[in-house]
């Protein structure tokens, strides 16, 4: 327990204090709030020497308790949250997607990110993969507030803003090397936030949980990517690109790599349905008439016992974007055993998503493949088969 000694008072008059606490960055069990009021002894009553003269002996406590009271404090809540990232033990530069919720009266001026232990240093940066981008990714929904990064030290983070951040739901995505070894127990980062002073405490959590890592000997894949191929003089119609490279040669099975999804954050809209998707498929062996098109998403299933070599296998289509970036602007890439990713393992892969700003990327024309569609029959399947977007 922290003490605060109040000093001397006059206890025959009311006493009331103002005391100035932190908050604790997660609710405890133990929340009670005591008040003690205690007298000293004299120091001549305190201790006295043994009949035979030797080392003073204690006959009593140096203070006596005259009065004590308690009452039950606020069990502070954590500040809520998520973090999220590739679920791929030893990706490099993998994307961090933090979002909190900020709901105290106070504006912040400072973000401070602790990762995990094993994980490496977070860092101000778009993720792997996107290095042909024009705009930066990274602040989402923090850019209006003119965020930067501090310098980082060995054990946090600081994102400095420009301007004070209001309360609000608010999501920004970091890069971090993930641990080369799955941890055997839950792991979470911290987020700490505080006052436009940088100094003063205002909220914060350190149980927004890490997703438990995958093998990569199991899942060979890395570089997941989401680029901006075109874009019409509105803005709203845009043509992309989500990648990821495959580093070993995979067998196409239930318990591995069987099917591919996209899920699109919401506001965002694929620009056509079922024979009009405009969706084309490379690097991977896909099954034809197991394509399916939803207006938020895309599933694809692979060729059960094919081979998918080393290569950078990608999904290109027309999207509609909205007029305004979307709060959670995160495109989520899904490798997994059959087409609705429900009854299997899941490679998940969160990509931030294309910020207002932005223009299309340079040097990154990919090699044309077949035009892929699903087959009318299918089609119809399509609304069960995407239930769990």
């Amino acid at each position: 327990r922290t003490l605060a000694n109040l000093g001397v008072v006059d206890l025959s008059k009311e006493l009331s204090r103002t005391l100035s606490v932190i908050a604790a960055p997660v609710a405890g069990t133990d929340i009670s709030w005591f008040a003690i009021a205690v007298r000293e002894r004299p120091a001549a009553l305190r201790t006295l020497s043994d009949a035979s003269g030797n080392s003073p002996a204690r006959l009593a406590m140096s203070k006596v308790i005259l009065s004590w009271g308690v009452a039950d404090g606020e069990n502070v809540a954590p500040m809520k949250g998520s973090a999220r990232h590739a679920n791929l033990a030893g990706m490099k530069k993998a994307a961090l997607v933090l979002r909190i919720q900020h709901e105290q009266d106070s504006e912040i001026g400072l973000i401070r990110v602790t990762a995990p232990d094993g994980y490496g240093q977070v860092l101000c940066e778009d993720a792997a993969g996107t290095e042909e981008i024009n705009v930066k990714r990274w602040p989402m929904s923090i850019r209006r507030f003119e965020p930067s990064c501090s310098p980082p030290t060995s054990n946090y983070t600081d994102i400095v803003l420009g301007q004070p951040l209001p309360q609000g739901k608010w999501t920004m995505a970091l890069t971090v090397d993930l641990p080369a070894v799955p941890s055997e127990v839950k792991q979470s980062f911290q987020v700490e936030v505080f006052a436009p002073d940088r100094q003063t405490f205002v909220d914060g959590t350190n149980s927004l949980d890490a997703p438990l890592l995958l093998l990569p000997s199991n899942w060979p894949v890395e570089a997941p990517a989401l680029i901006l191929k075109s874009r019409d003089s509105s803005s709203r119609r845009a043509e992309v690109v989500l990648s990821f490279a495959v580093t070993i040669p995979m067998t196409v099975q239930t318990e591995g790599l069987g099917a591919v999804r996209v899920t699109l954050p919401e506001g965002v809209q694929m620009a056509g349905t079922g024979n009009n998707s405009g969706l084309v498929i490379d690097g991977l062996p896909v099954v034809q008439d197991q394509i399916y098109v939803s207006p938020t998403a895309v599933a694809v299933s692979l060729s059960l016992g094919a081979q998918v070599t080393v290569t950078t296998a990608s999904l290109r289509f027309p999207v509609l974007l909205p007029s305004q970036e979307p709060d959670d602007n995160v495109w989520l890439l899904e490798l997994c055993g059959e087409i609705a990713c429900l009854r299997s393992t899941v490679l998940r892969l969160p990509l931030p998503g294309i910020s207002s700003t932005e223009l299309p990327a340079r040097g990154v024309e990919m090699d044309e493949a077949p035009l892929l569609r699903p087959s009318g029959q299918l089609a119809a399947l399509l609304p069960l088969l995407l239930a769990g977007t």
